[in-house]
């Protein structure tokens, strides 16, 4: 049966106005804004703990390649220098240079020294018998030639290992065991007074370390030894010269001769600018033993020479707002056979690195132990940049 229709339509609410009210609309800003704020603090955080994060890696990397490279009796120095470019902003970088073999001769003939080189005899030069234990090399003013390499165009250091005998008739008051041609580097020998007492004199010419390219002659730099320790009485002497761009060693038998720094951080070391060889046109040059312009008079045996270049693949620049607060900038740290080299690190080296545009976070320390070991420090306290960390610590 059909239902009987309505008398009366059903009445329908009035449908609202589309889009949001005035509240909503500042309710949903007001969510925006806290989720704005919320995401900036933390992505805030996230990049300083990435600047930090990039320094921990970027140190322990080029300090675990200067260790692993040093196995084996060599020597890896572990570099930290500030750089400026031209509108005074500044950053650290770190580096490693590594010292390896450029020539070995035990002059028992002059056929060929190390990896088959054969020199140019120049002169008056020639083998004798009276050797340490064989055969050695005697100049009479003449000299040898190696060359021209790369190899011999060393660019942050060098390091020489010779016995000397010089003979009690010479009469010059230099003489030259060994340069590089174009003049670069240059060890010798400079008679004292007028008697048969020579001082060890190291000349280089180098520039900044933070310049780059190959720039014009550069700097003559002079280095000499103390109380005319070489003889010319007819004996066997060990002469040791090491230059690493901030310091040199010249040793006699085994002691050394120049005057040690007053001590870490102070000193000629700390007051010096990091610098590297001048570069050599072309990049080759030749090794001479003995010159023409100071001829050396008397014999030589055992020669060992080691060039330290840097290694580029190795190079890491810190991010610019990190600081380096120890040690003082510029420093080297030399490992030596798997570990620090004990007779210019006798206690762990400490590095700690802060962030400027941080100040309330926490500094990074990064401990280099006598030992070879490599991990981050947890101090006991938070010391101020005054402040000694521990026993030994930034040395």
């Amino acid at each position: 049966m059909p239902f009987p229709p309505r008398p009366f339509p059903i009445a329908r609410a009035p449908r609202p106005p589309a889009g949001f009210s005035f509240i909503e609309l500042l309710m949903v800003m007001a969510m925006m804004g806290l989720l704005a704020a919320l995401a900036a603090g933390y992505l805030t955080g996230v990049g300083t703990s990435s600047r930090i994060d990039q320094a921990r890696a970027a140190l322990i990397e080029v300090a675990q390649a200067c260790k692993a490279a040093s196995n084996g009796g060599r020597r890896a120095t572990m570099s930290l220098v500030e750089r400026t470019d031209e509108y005074r902003n500044t950053w650290c970088v770190v580096s490693a240079e590594v010292a390896g073999p450029v020539l070995t001769c035990q002059f028992e003939t002059l056929e060929f020294a190390s990896q088959g080189r054969r020199p140019q005899v120049r002169g008056a030069a020639k083998v004798v018998p009276e050797g340490r234990t064989g055969n050695a090399l005697e100049l009479t003013g003449g000299s040898l030639v190696f060359g021209p390499g790369p190899e011999f165009a060393m660019t942050e250091g060098l390091e020489v290992d010779v016995w000397v005998n010089v003979d009690p008739r010479a009469t010059g008051r230099r003489m030259v065991i060994l340069a590089s041609d174009p003049e670069a580097y240059e060890i010798g020998l400079e008679r004292v007074g007028d008697g048969a007492r020579f001082d060890v004199v190291l000349q280089l010419k180098v520039r900044p370390a933070t310049e780059t390219g190959r720039a014009a002659a550069g700097e003559p730099r002079r280095h000499a030894s103390v109380g005319a320790p070489v003889r010319a009485d007819g004996h066997w002497q060990h002469v040791q010269v090491a230059w690493n761009g901030l310091t040199a060693s010249l040793r006699v038998d085994g002691l050394e001769t120049v005057p040690p720094a007053a001590g870490p951080g102070s000193g000629p070391e700390a007051l010096q600018q990091l610098v590297r060889l001048a570069p050599i046109a072309g990049g080759l040059a030749h090794l001479q033993v003995g010159a023409s312009r100071a001829p050396f008079h008397g014999r030589l045996d055992s020669l060992r020479v080691r060039g330290v270049f840097r290694a580029a693949e190795q190079e890491r620049e810190l991010p610019a707002q990190l600081k380096v607060l120890s040690p003082p900038l510029p420093h080297r740290i030399v490992f030596y056979n798997g570990r620090l080299d004990p007779e210019l690190h006798p206690e762990d080296v400490l590095v700690r690195v802060t962030d400027e545009g941080a100040q309330g976070d926490p500094d990074l320390y990064l401990q280099i132990g006598r030992f070879g070991s490599i991990e981050p420090y947890e101090p006991r306290r938070a010391p101020g940049p005054e402040a000694p960390l521990s026993p030994g610590a930034g040395r």
